[in-house]
């Protein structure tokens, strides 16, 4: 795992053929799950608390955070099935459990990632449906929310770059640096079409279009 300045603060299921890579994967009951085995498919063994606190970093920007109950579920499930083995590590009064991928766990991740299934990406800008409710809200507050939005995105694209950093000292993140770029080209897009929202709004307001709206809304 590259250094990103410094270390960044049971339901069991029936898989046919359960030895290696003549294991079928199970159905897909969604990607957190692919997510923490990936974290631990570059080798480093991490306990679920450092698991977690790396999904903040390497995944915020295009998948979403994972919360750490999350995390610990996966993980308890992903040992039962065989695919993440442990190691007690710490102290008699700080216990913990580092994690490990297995082989199987390999073969399953690596089976979800060949695999065909296209999973539709979701675009969900909450602040974007109250410039859609325009015609019942104060403009004022909806412009102080689209430039809350902007210091978001740019907290969001400062951390992209922190990580890319660390991405290019370690061969083995060679392909998360790729995603590490499309996501910058992503969220520098969203940085630019809220400066254009915020200046189409202004324009409503200055040529009175708001207000006239709003009074025919009732």
């Amino acid at each position: 795992m590259p250094c990103w300045s410094g270390e960044l603060r049971r339901d069991r299921a029936v898989v046919a053929g359960s030895s290696g890579a003549s294991a079928a994967p199970l159905p897909f009951r969604g990607q957190a799950r692919y997510a923490v085995l990936g974290l631990l498919s570059f080798g480093d063994e991490l306990t679920g608390y450092a698991i977690q606190q790396r999904t903040e970093y390497a995944f915020r920007y295009f998948f979403g955070n994972i919360a750490l109950s999350q995390v610990y579920r996966e993980l308890s499930q992903l040992e039962d099935l065989g695919w993440v083995s442990f190691r007690e590590v710490g102290t008699d009064d700080r216990a913990a459990r580092a994690y490990r991928l297995t082989d199987e766990g390999r073969d399953q991740l690596r089976a979800w990632a060949n695999s065909a299934r296209f999973d539709p990406p979701t675009l969900r800008f909450p602040v974007a449906l109250r410039v859609w409710l325009g015609h019942l809200s104060e403009t004022r507050d909806t412009r102080d929310a689209l430039t809350r939005q902007q210091r978001y995105v740019e907290d969001m694209l400062d951390t992209i770059d922190i990580v890319d950093q660390g991405t290019r000292s370690d061969a083995r993140w060679l392909y998360p640096g790729l995603v590490n770029r499309w996501s910058r080209r992503i969220w520098e897009a969203t940085l630019e079409a809220t400066a254009e929202l915020i200046t189409e709004l202004d324009a409503l307001e200055g040529a009175g279009s708001g207000e006239a709206a709003k009074k025919l809304s009732g």
